[in-house]
């Protein structure tokens, strides 16, 4: 499973890295830098004549974009730095790497006005890196930076944002303002929250992510709760060749309402498909010949009449005592006796359970059950 982490995890781990295991701040703004040259360089395929526009900012995203610069302009690029900020501003290892750069002569221009980025010509850049802002904003932007933003959304080629498209909060999948819309981001060590959740993920493009040298037991820190499932998680245990139904789990699921049979028909089918032993649906009992329509090798069992209007439903009590497992919500509805049936049934409940939809909105109000 790849970690999800916030922009304060990663500091974290930065710190670490600096602080605890001496692994300077210079040898991973390098590493940074170099690999996202690298994904550049083999998604893009440039053939070295090309012209790339490098939009920096004053922190430490700014100082990855010199570093990625300096890679590219080594490639045979033709590259120019657009420096957001003043020269007396840039500090630390985004400072270094800037004097790299002055050193190595390749053109700086220090923009800080909306009529110098007039001046600049729109059709000159075949590619730009956009390293302004990273992972450290919050808010909305405004000002000369929104300015610089708007400019590069209207330049006509590929933009690679580092780390964060600017614009975005690392911590949110809320969009506040203008954001750079990217064709791809690199980001360092772990993606954030605004990497994969709508509707900040649309502004991110194709994502890719950078080894930068911290080490692997960091990046697992058990105390970093998001998680993304990737397909080599999820394995399947093996089963005996003379294995039966009985033997591979039974799931009962509580799911549907008038005008949601669809929810409860493709959990069911869905929990066969992916190896249920057996699954009996609970269904209110007037939706109960529409699901002997839909399911064949689903076992239905009908309560109450309407809707799941109550946890002490004799029938509801069955599937309870039944499964190994209970799924519950799809399609359940939010009428106030559903939700409050639903909440008594995980209260109650101390067996694993799969909890979607309108349970999760039964929830809301009643975090702490998620704990117990």
């Amino acid at each position: 499973m790849l970690k999800i982490v916030t922009s304060g995890e990663m500091r974290e781990m930065d710190r670490f890295a600096i602080k605890e295991l001496g692994i300077p701040g210079m040898v991973l703004m390098e590493n940074a830098g170099k690999g996202t040259f690298m994904v550049i360089e083999n998604q893009f395929e440039p053939e070295g004549e090309e012209t790339v526009y490098v939009f920096c900012g004053k922190g430490n995203n700014g100082g990855d974009g010199y570093v990625i610069g300096r890679y590219l302009w080594n490639a045979g690029m033709k590259v120019k730095f657009f420096v957001a900020a003043a020269e007396e501003d840039l500090k630390g290892d985004a400072r270094a790497n800037y004097d790299i750069i002055r050193k190595l002569e390749i053109p700086v221009e220090f923009i800080s006005e909306k009529k110098q980025l007039n001046k600049i010509d729109r059709n000159g850049p075949d590619l730009v890196v956009d390293a302004l802002l990273g992972t450290g904003i919050a808010g909305a932007v405004y000002g000369f930076m929104k300015d610089i933003i708007e400019f590069i959304n209207k330049l006509n080629c590929p933009v690679i944002s580092v780390d964060v498209p600017s614009g975005l909060n690392a911590d949110s999948p809320v969009v506040k303002g203008e954001v750079v819309m990217a064709d791809m981001t690199v980001t360092m060590a772990l993606p954030k929250i605004c990497h994969v959740f709508y509707p900040a993920k649309k502004y991110v493009g194709e994502l890719y992510i950078v080894d930068i040298g911290i080490p692997q037991i960091r990046l697992n820190d058990p105390a970093v709760k998001i998680q993304i499932v990737e397909s080599p998680d999820i394995e399947l245990p093996d089963r005996a060749p003379d294995a039966h139904k009985y033997m591979c789990g039974k799931l009962s699921i509580l799911a549907g309402s008038a005008g949601y049979t669809g929810a409860a028909a493709l959990t069911s089918q869905a929990a066969l498909y992916t190896g249920a032993g057996m699954v009996i649906l609970g269904i209110p009992a007037s939706l109960n010949p529409i699901m002997e329509t839909k399911l064949t090798e689903v076992i239905t069992r009908p309560y109450g009449r309407e809707i799941l209007d109550s946890a002490e439903d004799e029938d509801v009590q069955f599937l309870l005592d039944w499964c190994d497992v209970l799924a519950i919500g799809p399609g359940l509805g939010r009428a106030d006796k559903t939700q409050k049936a639903i909440v008594d049934i995980l209260r109650n409940l101390d067996k694993p359970v799969i909890i979607d939809a309108d349970a999760l909105y039964a929830l809301a109000e009643y975090p702490s059950l998620l704990n117990t």
